[in-house]
């Protein structure tokens, strides 16, 4: 059977996928060019595996290859193994840091920076290895609780989280703990 399915964990996963006009196999025969299912819930690899079946109408011993980054755990790769799938595990990028301007550093260590906003874990370890510790005037906000569980990982202070894992609850958690500290 020949799926057409389109996948991506998250809806910028999906917008990026779809602006690049990317072109990736992630499931049997799938070629992506835009993202058709995305979590409702969880944007995580987690999230995928728990909607893979509905998606996929319960078929069994599909080929996949799940690519992902070179720090990502293969929760996705390992799930679909488990459930009956030959998987294919490719790493498809690396995640790596770029130096912050020394202005940056200068501005958050002096508490000039009202907010710093992590997205993920290894956003958080850059900013903790590049700017930390990071003074207590500055609201640290991360986009959900295994960002915040990452960041507290490498010792990194979280005093928000997102209700979802979206921008727009990452802003709106900002805001209301801005709003509350004022």
């Amino acid at each position: 059977m020949a799926l057409n399915v389109r996948e991506a964990v998250s809806e910028r996963h999906a917008r990026a996928l779809a602006l690049a006009g990317l072109l990736t196999f992630l499931a049997v025969w799938c070629v992506l060019s835009y993202a058709d299912i995305v979590p409702s819930e969880d944007n995580s690899a987690r999230g995928l595996l728990e909607e893979w079946e509905a998606a996929t109408e319960g078929e069994k011993g599909l080929r996949v290859l799940a690519l992902r980054s070179a720090i990502a755990k293969q929760v996705l790769s390992i799930g679909l193994a488990r459930i009956g799938h030959h998987v294919e595990a490719v790493v498809a990028y690396r995640t790596i840091g770029v130096p912050v301007a020394a202005k940056v550093i200068d501005d958050v260590r002096a508490g000039n920076v009202h907010a710093v906003l992590i997205t993920s874990g290894s956003v958080a370890e850059q900013v903790q290895q590049q700017l930390g510790p990071i003074p207590e005037s500055i609201l640290v906000a991360a986009i959900g609780p295994q960002t915040q569980r990452d960041a507290a990982q490498i010792g990194l202070r979280v005093d928000v989280i997102a209700r979802e894992r979206s921008a727009e609850s990452l802003i709106d958690a900002l805001v209301e703990a801005a709003t509350a500290r004022a």
